[in-house]
């Protein structure tokens, strides 16, 4: 970044701040039309910029020590990968919708960890958005905000990725999780019982989104729905078929194919169930229903690991753990536990422990909780 643009920051700037999210239970569903369940967390990504006249955007990472430079209104490179791809999906985004940008220098960093499986691109998506979208008299509503966010890493980035994490880092509240259905992109909220603290365990395998099988799993719930559109009955998506239709899918759809519906089918309504547990304060039903979804995650989607299966195998053996599974698209990167209140400590002790005698490996974890939705701040008030 040029000095010229350090001082517009340091003297001007406002912060933009996105958090990255967990999704309790509700996986692989949300590019299937179907029902998720996440929270937005307390790990960040935060981008400080200050608007300049010219349509110039300057980007620096600070964690990464690298920076972006270009021009509004020139065509851009999509060659480049990392953090560069989904600030210029942003802004392509933004502008192609109509929104004619201000041109900016900018910041970014952030403490949510790239490649676990905690949305870090998403959030760094919204909060480019935000950044972008400060200056201007008629802004995105929040909504609008997160299909194009979402629009970015489609069209641009070349990640088919669903609704829900930008979803989730704009519409996230304090204390709850988001029940969305990512069909008609609607939520409740559904509050969480003060006695239970969500765990996050790293298993410290990283995987690169656009370049794992996730493009795949999405190609082949392509090909069941356009199959059973035409011999089964018309359908929108996946998560339109009924679990009482799944013996009739059998027989349409090869072995593998039928799996991949299986687990968007049986997940949906998983989402419903814990949802329904949560408000009647049952956590036990919640925790065996979470356990259902990683298995299912493992044997019909088979987006676990050898590295996830063994930290859901661990948490499950600390009583007080309720439930366990691996959360994201999977492949690596964390799971996401229940665990109540009272055994945190016995937890945190013993859970790395036992992932690293039975996968070698070391594992990290930390504790989170629900919090408010990205907004933008003066820099003065961003710890605030």
């Amino acid at each position: 970044m040029s000095s010229d643009g350090y001082e517009a920051v340091e003297a001007h700037a406002r912060m933009a701040r996105a958090p990255g999210r967990v999704n309790i239970i509700g996986e692989h569903t949300d590019y299937n039309g179907g029902l998720v369940f996440p929270i937005a967390i307390d790990r960040y990504i935060y981008v400080a910029f200050s608007a300049i006249p010219e349509r110039r955007i300057e980007v620096y990472s600070v964690d990464l020590d690298e920076r972006d430079e270009f021009w509004l209104g020139e065509p851009l490179d999509r060659t480049q990968g990392g953090w560069h791809a989904f600030v210029r999906g942003v802004a392509w985004a933004l502008e192609s919708s109509g929104y004619a940008l201000q041109g900016l220098v900018a910041a970014l960093g952030g403490n949510i960890p790239i490649g676990a499986g905690l949305s870090s691109s998403a959030a760094l998506e919204v909060a480019i958005a935000l950044a972008l979208c400060d200056p201007l008299d008629k802004k995105p509503s929040k909504l609008e905000l997160a299909l194009l966010c979402r629009k970015a890493e489609n069209e641009f980035v070349g990640v088919n990725c669903g609704i829900m994490d930008q979803y989730a880092a704009l519409f996230g509240e304090e204390n709850s999780a988001i029940l969305l259905d990512c069909d008609q992109v609607k939520h409740e909220l559904v509050t969480l019982p003060p006695d239970l603290q969500v765990i996050v365990c790293d298993t410290g395998v990283r995987r690169e989104l656009s370049a794992s099988s996730y493009n795949d799993r999405r190609a082949e719930c392509e090909e069941a729905l356009q199959t059973l559109s035409r011999e089964l009955r018309p359908l929108s998506s996946i998560s339109r078929v009924s679990p009482e239709e799944l013996p009739e899918v059998e027989k349409l759809l090869s072995p593998t194919l039928f799996k991949r519906v299986r687990h968007v089918v049986t997940e949906n309504a998983r989402v419903v169930n814990v949802a329904e547990a949560f408000a009647a304060q049952d956590l036990d039903r919640a925790g065996a229903l979470m356990q259902e979804s990683h298995a299912s995650l493992r044997d019909d989607f088979e987006v676990s690991s050898r590295e996830l299966d063994a930290m859901v195998e661990a948490a499950t053996q600390i009583e007080g753990t309720i439930g366990s599974r691996m959360t994201g698209a999977g492949f690596g990167g964390c799971t996401v536990n229940l665990v109540r209140r009272e055994a945190c400590d016995e937890f945190s002790k013993r859970v790395p422990e036992l992932y690293a005698e039975a996968t070698g490996k070391h594992g990290s974890l930390w504790t989170c909780r629900p919090v408010a939705g990205a907004t933008v701040v003066q820099v003065g008030d961003a710890a605030q």
